[in-house]
């Protein structure tokens, strides 16, 4: 065993051993974004554990080597569990959240199926079917399950960010909110990097060459090994100083008393929002319309903020949205244009009209009239 294979093991058993290490650390502590981010670092660790052995001749092209392809597949999943853990903190996977396994489900049948073709093939072409000699070559012979694995994670970490910036900021602990984003990112962006590099060996070494036997015994493969230890250990490490950081600013409790009062507010502030259609004034203030429903405007404020969840200007831009998405289905209206119609629906400018319906409905304006 020369000096360099010697460095990699030390380098591998380090990344290793502080995976585990961190993952059982971080398995121990609430909330349950941490028991996600910890079975990623368990399935890290795993991958490094294993390429371990193989350097030490142990489980060469085994169960135990091929579950290690299989897991990489887990990899996104769990980073986009982690991040739904981190936006609800409440949050227990349903039946919805089960599609996430599929791509596992899928490799693992997969990889079952060519594996088998060990049994019939005698060294000649012709003694597997089309599906299975194919299959085997695509399969095993080239780099495809890690360029899929790769597109997973990238895919899932795009999710994770989508899911992320849909929080409102004042919701948030900013601190934490841009060290979760810049991990999940780092994430990403490490297998962006992963991605490129398969891809561009595969069209211009591997297909030029013919080289038809993978293995992950390509030459940039011992460098992916010793990227995901440092991965292992920025991951860990951050978590483990971050894993009582909530991503979420605590829900402040009110009382009964005070709950009944505010409640008393909200109830008179939506029937008259949606009796008097309020909204339609372009010029509504919070002081204008508290002064309509006799209460203080701080009252207002604080109903708004703590029942609703919402500030002024969002509450009334929804029903302003909502009013202008009625404008539009109705042909009457057609000779209008969309900007005539959203002042009629309440709003005073066309750059508030454009943001107020890219926020609460997640689609720019010039679309509206395509969803009638």
């Amino acid at each position: 065993m020369d000096a360099l294979t010697i460095v990699l093991i030390i380098i591998l058993c380090i990344g290793f051993s502080q995976g585990m290490a961190f993952a059982i650390i971080l398995w121990r502590k609430p909330p349950i974004a941490n028991k996600y981010k910890a079975m990623l670092l368990l399935v890290l660790s795993y991958g490094l554990l294993n390429q371990v052995l193989y350097l030490f001749g142990i489980g060469r092209y085994d169960a135990w080597y091929h579950l290690t392809m299989d897991l990489e597949w887990a990899y996104g999943p769990l980073l986009f569990l982690y991040a739904k853990g981190q936006v609800n903190p409440e949050f227990h996977p349903g039946k919805k959240d089960q599609w996430l396994w599929l791509p596992i489900l899928i490799q693992i049948i997969c990889s079952i199926y060519v594996r088998s073709q060990n049994f019939f093939w005698d060294g000649t072409r012709e003694s597997l079917t089309w599906l299975g000699y194919y299959g085997y070559m695509v399969w095993m012979n080239y780099s495809t399950v890690p360029i899929i694995a790769s597109l997973l994670i990238i895919g899932f970490a795009w999710k994770s960010l989508q899911l992320l910036r849909k929080l409102d900021s004042k919701d948030v602990v900013q601190e934490n909110y841009r060290w979760i984003v810049n991990l999940v990112r780092g994430f990403g962006a490490y297998y962006c990097v992963v991605l490129i590099i398969l891809i561009v060996d595969l069209i211009f070494f591997m297909s030029t060459e013919s080289i038809y036997y993978f293995y992950r015994t390509r030459f940039y493969y011992y460098p992916f090994f010793i990227g995901m230890a440092l991965l292992v250990y920025w991951f860990g490490i951050s978590s483990i100083i971050r894993s009582d950081h909530r991503l979420l600013k605590p829900v402040k409790k009110i009382p009964e008393a005070e709950r009944a009062a505010l409640s008393e507010i909200a109830d008179k502030l939506k029937e008259l929002v949606e009796g008097q259609q309020v909204y339609r004034n372009s010029e509504l203030t919070l002081a204008g319309l508290a002064e309509q429903m006799e209460v203080k405007p701080y009252l207002l404020t604080r109903t708004l903020n703590d029942l609703a969840k919402k500030s002024f200007t969002d509450y009334i831009n929804e029903y302003r949205v909502h009013e202008l998405e009625q404008l539009v289905k109705d042909p009457s209206n057609d000779k209008y244009t969309l900007l005539s119609l959203a002042h009629q629906a309440g709003f005073n400018s066309k750059s508030s009209f454009n943001r107020a319906v890219k926020k609460h409905l997640g689609i720019p304006p010039s679309q509206l009239k395509q969803r009638s």
